[in-house]
């Protein structure tokens, strides 16, 4: 299977902040949604 990363430390543009972490959970979510369909 995928491995999918998720964190703070994924973004981009909210590195190191908590809006980067929910941005980056949600991204993963949504990719992890996606490979199952």
């Amino acid at each position: 299977g995928n491995i999918h990363f998720a964190g703070d430390y994924t973004s981009l543009n909210y590195l190191g902040l908590m809006e980067g972490a929910v941005a980056e959970g949600a991204r993963a979510a949504n990719e992890i949604i996606n490979d199952y369909k």
